[in-house]
């Protein structure tokens, strides 16, 4: 009986100690793990720390930012994710300001939450990044019709009044009226008893000596509106006068007896073209000289520059020699033609593939402020502001 108690005693001590050794074997192995947790911490906080911008990220545009894949492989949603993750991925998204996925992925969301304010509002705000301004507009009049609440009603209206004022003056200014009756049209259809859409549209139209279009427009106006005829009488006596915007002076009764100086500017001849050396964004440029271009364009690769410091006007479509082509539109603080100083200039912003070897073009949105004159001892051709 001894025997077997010293025995069982024995036998309960080594089992103590063999429990004691493997909790201390446990407390290490957790005890490495929170080490290793804490080292993968400080690793990707360091990871997310601001990278610095370098100068070779010529083609990064201030609307694409280096992309945190790890964090968007944390936040990107299952499809059983609930609605409070999808948002969130969204709201990532439009922090790294890409525009395009934002506009499928919430369209998606919408898809399962179609009573989402935010998620219609969001919808806005990325097909204003990525369609037409016009198309955006019209989306703009859709959500009119819904029941939202005054601030969000009135955060619509401020939006198609913002943006369609803005444009029209802007386009009127410049003299790009087939870019302005181009954008009206279609808002136009949506609201056709909008004056502020069918005057600058009728004008527009006998600009461009369409008056068959501007007689059909100036319809939806009572008969005996006073603006209307004032326009009608401004039009047609503008085609009686026939007097037209550019001249090229070559006569002997030219005003320039010697090579011009100064302010005028001296165009470039390149096989057969004229080039015009300009200044953006302390960038300097060599822009075709193209009479057919309605709006001076830019290269692409440019919009890093031009964003800095310009105004995004929206999207337009532009008419190009490969067809129609929807571009971005920046109005940029000041351009130099050689000394000449322009200020609140529109630009366009085309794919490089669209401009060849030029750095862009220089369209009539600038050629209308200028005469074109040339040289009587050369074959030089000069730019003379007017």
């Amino acid at each position: 009986m001894k025997y077997w108690f010293t025995g069982l005693l024995t036998a309960s001590i080594i089992i103590n100690a063999l429990l004691i050794h493997r909790l201390y074997e446990k407390q290490q192995e957790i005890n490495s793990l929170e080490q290793t947790v804490i080292n993968s911490t400080d690793t990707n906080k360091q990871q997310q720390l601001p990278q610095p911008t370098l100068a070779t990220t010529e083609h990064i545009t201030a609307s694409t930012t280096p992309q945190p894949i790890a964090q968007e492989a944390l936040l990107r949603p299952q499809e059983n994710a609930s609605k409070e993750e999808k948002w969130q991925y969204l709201q990532f998204l439009r922090g790294q300001n890409r525009y395009e996925e934002l506009l499928y992925e919430v369209q998606l969301f919408l898809r399962d939450f179609p009573q989402s304010l935010d998620g219609l509002m969001l919808e806005a705000e990325a097909i204003y990044y990525t369609k037409p301004l016009n198309v955006a507009i019209i989306h703009y009049y859709e959500l009119r019709e819904r029941d939202l609440p005054l601030d969000l009603m009135n955060e619509v209206e401020k939006f198609i009044e913002l943006n369609s004022s803005r444009t029209i003056q802007r386009f009127s200014g410049d003299a790009n009226w087939a870019l302005l009756s181009a954008f009206l049209e279609p808002l136009l259809q949506v609201d056709p008893t909008n004056r502020n859409y069918i005057m600058p549209l009728a004008k527009s139209y006998g600009m461009e000596e369409q008056f068959s279009l501007m007689e059909d427009t100036l319809a939806a106006l009572p008969f005996d509106d006073i603006r209307a005829e004032r326009l009608r009488e401004s039009i047609y006596a503008r085609n009686e006068a026939s007097q037209p915007t550019q001249t090229i002076s070559e006569s002997p009764e030219s005003p320039f007896e010697q090579e011009p100086t100064g302010a005028m500017v001296r165009l470039n001849r390149e096989d057969n073209k004229l080039m015009a050396s300009v200044s953006v964004e302390d960038q300097p440029l060599e822009l075709l000289v193209d009479t057919g271009a309605s709006v001076t364009a830019l290269k692409l690769s440019m919009q890093s520059k031009i964003a800095k410091r310009g105004e995004y006007l929206g999207i337009f479509t532009v008419q190009t020699a490969g067809g129609n082509i929807a571009s971005p539109m920046y109005r940029v603080e000041e351009l130099y033609l050689e000394t000449n100083r322009l200020t609140n200039v529109a630009v366009m912003l085309l794919a490089d593939e669209n401009l060849g070897d030029n750095d862009g073009l220089l369209g009539m949105n600038i050629l209308s402020k200028f005469d074109f004159v040339a040289s009587r001892s050369s074959d030089d051709v000069y730019l003379v502001r007017k």
